[in-house]
């Protein structure tokens, strides 16, 4: 450092060079200093709020983790009106059967609960029990139907598009003492075919989540858009009947056919199944495994072991129902094969 010091008028002179050097040894030392206390002593930072809120804590973890529950409660709350618990009367007790869904206007309900023209009762949001009168079932599908007709519930939309795997759905009923809307997710697994137990007339269900309580039986399986998918037909198993079946039979009970069954009405018995042949992939069979004698299936010469390649031109598939493609209007012509050999039939 130069250093020049008059004793008389007490002047001291420095360099440049060293006044440089010191404002930077400054600065780094400031800096240092700066990490070192925000590393030890972290500044207090302030939530950020809402305009209007009180200590609200807004972050990217809460909007993906309540967003989902937020949506599953609109839904449970769009369609839990149109649920109700069915109930056995007896002298007794109440016996609960199942749950039952509102698919009409005029109180029409729904439920794959096992009934028949027993005294059963109804009970729906309110806690109201509602009397209902039995309609009566469609065994085609498994399904009965009862009619409420003192009381004005709402009714629910069902589903238009076919439902993919891996989609989740909400399964509605009610709380058998609280009678309060009771929810649980059911995630679709997949598109199976009916086990042997199942009404003949369905092809194709849903396999997804599993309930142990049976009495969720008849619960609507609903979407996002609260509108209903399938209904719950076996908790246990976790299958459910897919809204364009329950559609069909919705329909048969409207045009005053609830109990018109296709297959009896033909003659025929049907099993559906998937069968390789060759090295070509599983293939979608429809296979006669009954003929009624006198009918118009046998009148048309089908018999056991003949498959349906189609049905009024429309070939038989996995994704089209083969009963609503019998439920046309007759004269029906089908190509069947018996071995190797495809032929037409007619059926009047």
């Amino acid at each position: 450092m130069d250093l020049e010091k008059s004793s008389q008028q007490g002047i001291v002179r420095i360099s440049f060079g060293a006044l440089l050097l010191g404002s930077a040894a400054v600065v780094v030392l400031g800096l240092l200093g700066g990490i070192a206390g925000s590393r030890f002593f972290p500044a207090r930072q302030e939530l950020l709020r809402e305009p209007g809120t009180r200590d609200q804590l807004i972050s990217t973890v809460q909007e993906v983790t309540i967003s989902p529950n937020q949506a599953a409660a609109v839904v449970v709350s769009n369609v839990e009106r149109a649920v109700v618990l069915l109930r056995e009367r007896s002298e007794e007790s109440d016996v609960l059967l199942g749950t039952g869904v509102v698919v009409t206007n005029d109180g029409l309900v729904v439920t794959s609960a096992s009934l028949d023209e027993r005294e059963v009762i109804a009970t729906d949001y309110r806690g109201q029990e509602l009397a209902v009168d039995f309609v009566g079932q469609d065994t085609l599908y498994g399904l009965s139907y009862l009619r409420i007709n003192e009381a004005v519930l709402p009714t629910l939309d069902l589903h238009t598009e076919r439902v993919s795997g891996g989609t989740r759905l909400i399964a509605v009923s009610r709380n058998e003492t609280t009678l309060q809307a009771r929810s649980a997710p059911f995630d679709v697994f997949e598109h199976t075919l009916p086990p042997e137990l199942a009404a003949k007339g369905i092809q194709r269900l849903l396999r997804g989540s599993t309930e142990q309580d049976d009495r969720l039986a008849g619960s609507p399986l609903v979407d996002e858009e609260s509108a209903v998918a399938a209904i719950l037909l076996n908790p246990r198993l976790g299958l459910a009947l897919p809204a364009d079946l329950l559609r069909q039979s919705l329909d048969r009970v409207i045009g005053g056919a609830r109990e018109a069954n296709p297959l009896n009405e033909l003659g025929l018995g049907l099993d559906y199944s998937f069968v390789r042949e060759g090295e070509n992939p599983p293939a979608f069979t429809v296979e006669v495994i009954s003929v009624a004698p006198a009918s118009s299936a046998a009148e048309a010469g089908l018999a056991r072991g003949d498959r349906i390649v189609s049905i009024a031109g429309e070939a038989a598939s996995w994704e089209q129902s083969v009963v609503g493609l019998l439920s046309r209007q007759r004269p029906l012509t089908l190509v069947v094969r018996r071995g190797t050999v495809e032929r037409s039939v007619t059926l009047n």
